[in-house]
């Protein structure tokens, strides 16, 4: 009975603190400063039980609960109390102690009595601050709920009649309050933290939440109103009105992760304007748009559209191409939105534009043509000699293949220019049954031109109207292959195949295999898989031709392309399969094959990378001038057919191969530098070339070749590090410093999440670091070799950066990278030149860098490391934005 009733009591006493604490409204603060820190620890975890009726001992399992949607709205409360103790035992941990005042006058001999309250075990805040990381985005995902929670108030606590009897828990009695209430709270913690971590951005919009919340409740307990004034100016002051480049660059990051299409539309055209955005977005959102069109070919949101053709804008602006579909939709969207942006654009971003919307007049006509005189920022920058243009000269010029025209113009009568400007299958129909009576079909023949085989097949025909309408259609989509209109083409060489299919099998069977040839390159130009039944099938039984015995075979262009095609989609063992065909291409892909199926093993790989290494050196021999010949058990490629066959490809295994062959190979014939020093691959192929191949190598081909290749890479995947890297050093080796430092940095952005995160020392060691210093020396940027060599080295050459510091003919603009320096030498000596020249100004402005706390000696080495890691991705950001 006596322990009953002790048990009993303690419990009541327990639930009676609990009573007082909602008393004070759960203020935390309060709690924290006037109860010693083992009793709140202790009247949190009686509350977690008295919400729950069990305790999660283990704080790590505590973290994952909070976003539990079975949570009562009581125990949410009580959870999120909990970890904003421990946010908050964690801050005051690693702030600095203030030491305590003593008034009186201390008498000798005596102890001054100073009464300090116990704070929680350091068992316990070990734990804690290990899952420090884990209860910040605990509470941030906790904002994101939007869930209500309920404050126990004083009344959910109720004695019994028996003063020392049980005590009951009505939770019903509590106070339900939104987000907007305990949100403020939550925020402002965790906006405190990042405050006193420098996170400033993140900071300020978690107190602006805090501000914009408090307008929103009556009760503003619990928030300190001027201190939170006071952190918001101090933010504000850091950030300005707007974001750095950094949180654009985070926020795009995020929505690129996130395939958050609504909010990267925002950031993308906002970029128009402030160009805070690195080159690399462009791809990066390509990258992104085929990922989605891959995972969602049907029903693509608005969105979807507007980024594509913000995407082709990105794209246009630099002088490159993007591929969009076309349609009334995305063209009203492209021209409102270039109108916008013209006043931003450069003289050369503004020349791009032009000749993309004249290109736009051609293929659009005359709707594009007012559509276009709506806008007056466009009628300024194309003038109105071309928006004035006749609707018949905008259809010639669009008829007009801009690389070569398979339609002899010149000796056309006026009524065959209306065949020669219509690329649609029923007016050619039409008009060949009504212009041309039977005996003149011969002369419509005579004007097109078609490949000799194909040719030939037609000769062996009656000419009537069927076997030219298909001549005609056959020659108009070959036009439109050229100039890359593949869906267009697509349509015309169906019709033709539908026109001629009972006439001969043998042009339809050549048809449908151009059919093939468009869809594998519309597919490669859109980054997406083709969309059409049975392509492996239909690629498997083109390349079965090549065996088979016939007087028909597909051109070298489409079997090009399905190799690819198989390589791409990683097809091998059919690939594996193939011997004995017509193409030797097709014998160099198996050697390629069997090389990409040992690796990462290089080991294994060695064997089939030395026949591949055989055979590449045989192709790159001087006599190997074009005709196919063997060289002892060696099938030879000819070098042009070589180099078209190797540019084709766009598996990016497979390149890397070919890149690391080609780099090694390089670096033997020119033992003056080392390419292929950090490739992945580099181990697998022989160490040597004796002297007498050696010899008869084509160097020029070969760099050539090289150069190509790296670009084809490239132009598949912008983001690939490695080949970035590689790029950077062939243009290092060819003595092109300025394109060089360009594609390193560009290496270092990709490499390092635009210099969010460190970059690694795989990426960058010391080699490439001296490359970079020699590159910045060969360009008179004399203050950027100087950090380089004194900030970026493992040992710091001293030597080296007071040298270049002293020059006089530096051309970097000396001073604006005077806040990157965190070395006291460099500074230190700064001072001195800036001293002796009588540059006060500049003197002053390293004084002051000088009082910096995070310079100090005596902080801990995770705060040295750290202003260290911010100081150089501040050097890196500056570089980046001046050479790319």
């Amino acid at each position: 009975m006596d322990r009953q009733y002790f048990l009993t009591k303690i419990r009541t006493l327990k639930l009676l603190a609990l009573k007082i604490a909602a008393h004070g409204r759960w203020d935390l603060e309060a709690l924290m400063k006037t109860v010693p820190g083992p009793l709140v620890l202790k009247l949190l975890q009686e509350l977690l039980i008295a919400t729950c009726g069990k305790l999660e001992v283990e704080d790590e399992t505590l973290m994952h609960t909070l976003t539990d949607p079975n949570n009562s709205d009581h125990h949410f409360f009580a959870l999120l109390l909990y970890h904003r103790w421990c946010v908050q035992t964690v801050l005051q941990d690693c702030l600095p102690k203030k030491p305590m005042k003593v008034n009186s006058i201390p008498v000798p001999g005596l102890t001054e009595p100073v009464i300090q309250m116990v704070g929680i075990s350091e068992e316990k805040l070990a734990r804690i601050k290990k899952l420090f990381g884990k209860c910040k985005s605990t509470l941030v995902d906790g904002l994101n709920l939007n869930r209500k929670a309920c404050l126990p108030t004083q009344e959910c606590f109720a004695f019994s009649e028996s003063v020392m009897g049980e005590m009951s828990l009505c939770w019903d009695k509590g106070v339900t309050q939104g987000v907007e209430y305990w949100g403020r709270q939550v925020a402002y913690d965790l906006g405190t933290v990042y405050f006193y971590e420098t996170d400033f951005y993140k900071a300020l919009d978690m107190f602006t939440k805090v501000e914009l919340w408090n307008k929103s409740v009556s009760c503003k307990d619990g928030i300190p109103l001027k201190t939170l004034s006071g952190y918001l100016k101090s933010c504000q002051a850091v950030v300005h009105s707007k974001r750095y480049d950094e949180n654009v660059v985070n926020a795009y990051h995020t929505c690129i992760v996130q395939k958050d299409l609504e909010n990267l539309v925002g950031i993308l055209t906002e970029n128009f304007e402030t160009r805070k955005l690195p080159a690399t977005a462009a791809d990066q959102t390509a990258l992104l748009l085929a990922q989605i069109r891959d995972d969602i070919p049907d029903n693509l949101p608005k969105s979807f559209m507007e980024v594509e053709c913000l995407c082709h804008i990105l794209f246009t602006l630099r002088g490159d191409c993007y591929y969009l579909q076309r349609s009334t939709e995305k063209h009203k969207y492209l021209v409102n939105m270039i109108s916008k942006i013209l006043e931003y654009c450069s003289t050369s971003e503004k020349k791009n534009l032009a000749a993309y919307l004249q290109h736009l007049l051609c293929e659009e006509g005359p709707p594009m043509q007012s559509m276009m005189k709506s806008f007056e920022p466009i009628k300024a920058l194309l003038g109105f000699e071309v928006l004035d243009k006749k609707p018949s000269d905008m259809l010639q010029r669009c008829t007009t293949s801009p690389l070569f025209s398979l339609l002899d113009r010149e000796s056309y009568d006026s009524s065959d220019s209306i065949l020669a400007s219509t690329f649609n299958q029923d007016e050619i129909w039409t008009l060949l049954c009504t212009m041309h009576a039977q005996g003149n079909l011969k002369v419509v023949i005579d004007y097109w031109k078609l490949p000799k085989d194909l040719d030939r097949l037609f000769g062996e025909l009656t000419i009537d109207v069927a076997s030219v309408c298909a001549y005609v259609l056959i020659a108009k989509a070959k036009e439109l292959i050229s100039v890359k209109e593949h869906n267009h083409a697509v349509i015309l060489l169906n019709a033709a195949d539908k026109t001629i299919r009972d006439v001969s099998g043998k042009i339809a069977k050549i048809i449908r295999w151009e059919v093939l040839y468009s869809n594998l390159l519309s597919a490669k130009i859109s980054g997406s898989n083709p969309q059409v039944v049975d392509i492996d099938k239909k690629v498997k039984s083109c390349l079965c031709a090549l065996k088979v015995d016939s007087d028909i075979f597909p051109h070298e262009s489409l079997v090009m392309e399905c190799v690819s095609h198989l390589l791409l989609s990683k097809d091998w063992e059919y690939l594996s399969s193939l011997h004995d065909t017509r193409v030797a291409f097709t014998e160099y892909a198996r050697q390629l094959i069997n090389v990409c199926k040992e690796l990462p093993g290089v080991q294994h790989a060695k064997a089939p990378a030395k026949v591949l290494w055989d055979t590449s050196v045989y192709i790159f021999l001087q006599q190997n001038t074009g005709k196919r010949v063997r060289l002892g058990n060696q099938a030879m490629l000819p070098k042009e057919t070589y180099k078209k066959f190797i540019l084709t490809v766009n598996e990016p295994l497979v390149l890397s191969v070919l890149i690391s062959l080609l780099t090694r190979i390089y670096n033997l014939t020119n033992s003056d530098i080392d390419i292929d020093r950090t490739n992945n691959f580099c181990a697998v192929w022989p160490d040597a070339i004796s002297n007498n191949m050696l010899n008869t190598l084509d160097g020029p081909y070969i760099k050539e070749l090289m150069v190509q290749l790296v670009q084809h890479a490239l132009s598949i995947n912008p983001l690939q590090s490695t080949w970035l890297k590689t790029y950077a050093e062939i243009q290092y080796a060819l003595g092109n410093r300025e394109d060089a430092l360009k594609w390193y940095l560009r290496t270092a952005s990709v490499a390092s999440n635009h210099f969010m995160q460190p970059i690694s020392g795989f990426v960058f060691d010391n080699e490439v670091y001296t490359r970079l210093v020699k590159c910045c020396v060969d360009l008179k940027h004399y203050t950027q070799a100087a950090v380089l060599l004194s900030q970026f080295f493992e040992e710091p050459d001293y030597i080296g950066a007071f040298k270049y510091l002293q020059e006089k003919d530096c051309q970097d603009g000396m001073d604006i990278y005077y806040d990157c320096l965190w070395d006291v030498n460099i500074i230190e000596f700064l001072i001195y030149l800036h001293d002796k020249k009588g540059e006060l100004d500049k003197k002053q402005q390293l004084i002051q860098l000088m009082g910096n706390p995070e310079l100090n000696s005596n902080n801990p080495d995770s705060v040295l490391q750290l202003f260290k890691t911010q100081k150089r991705a501040q050097f890196f950001r500056i570089m980046h934005k001046q050479f790319v």
